[in-house]
């Protein structure tokens, strides 16, 4: 995956011809499922929840963007292991990252992105009338491909999936969709 992403940078760096203008500004307002599977010796299994992000960013260079954003989490899930019932949270996130691109043509842009993610997720546990939460920040890599597909000149639909580091003995990933707006 991180060679896939190195030569689409080259790629998008050395395109120039379907270059977007640098200096222009978009926001993204988008929808995620987000996936963490638990690969401790624990072996929770898969949780999977949702959330909203709001991402900033600026085409610095031809076919290159850097942007931010912040995540706040919508849903959790839950599952019974061995009669105790165990709920995943997202909380809250935000992250920086650069963000090559081409455009396959006059409607479709396909882009990479690769950046510093820092989360925050909360664990409970309860059973007997009981329980105990735990709260998990962290800061990972990521790495992550997506499409936008040109809807007018100032909003596009984008598609995305984006990969966390497996640190903590977590795999975490995010699928997400939603509408981008060009200033």
């Amino acid at each position: 995956m991180k060679k896939t992403l190195l030569v689409l940078a080259t790629v998008a760096l050395s395109t120039s011809v379907m270059a977007q203008t640098s200096g222009k500004y978009y926001s993204d307002v988008m929808y995620g499922a987000v996936t963490m599977k638990d690969t401790s010796s624990s072996s929770l299994g898969s949780f999977n929840t949702s959330l909203a992000r709001l991402s900033f960013g600026s085409v610095v260079a031809d076919n290159l963007a850097v942007e931010g954003f912040i995540t706040q989490g919508l849903a959790s899930d839950s599952k019974t292991i061995q009669g105790v019932k165990v709920e995943l949270k997202t909380k809250t996130g935000y992250a920086v990252a650069i963000r090559p691109f081409i455009k396959a043509n006059e409607n479709i842009e396909i882009f990479g992105r690769l950046g510093y993610m820092n989360n925050e997720a909360e664990l409970t546990a309860s059973a007997n009338g009981r329980s105990a939460s735990l709260t998990n920040k962290s800061t990972r890599y990521m790495y992550g491909v997506g499409a936008t597909y040109k809807i007018n000149s100032g909003l596009s639909a984008v598609v995305d999936y984006t990969s966390l580091e497996n640190k903590e003995e977590a795999d975490v990933s995010l699928l997400s969709i939603g509408l981008r707006f060009n200033f």
